[in-house]
């Protein structure tokens, strides 16, 4: 399982391209950039019967997703 969550639109003062670690962000923009993404990878299953899938973030942009089991209950619609 991947995920890449981001807020459209979000603004920068650091040139195209450009690493904000390189570049001279200002602490509301680092701020920004952190709430405004999300992202993480890990091992899911399916737990049909409960209708839930457990995620394990093996790496995530915010350190507290990485380790712990979340359960996450689904639904399946038709289209």
């Amino acid at each position: 399982m991947s995920a890449q969550l981001m807020t459209p639109g979000r603004k920068t003062t650091v040139p195209s391209g450009m690493n904000l670690a390189f570049g001279t962000p200002s602490d509301e923009e680092i701020r920004e950039a952190v709430s405004g993404y999300a992202a993480c990878f890990g091992t899911f299953a399916v737990d049909p019967a409960t209708k839930t899938v457990i995620h394990h973030a093996q790496a995530a942009l915010v350190p507290s997703w990485v380790g712990p089991r979340t359960k996450r209950i689904w639904q399946r619609e038709a289209h």
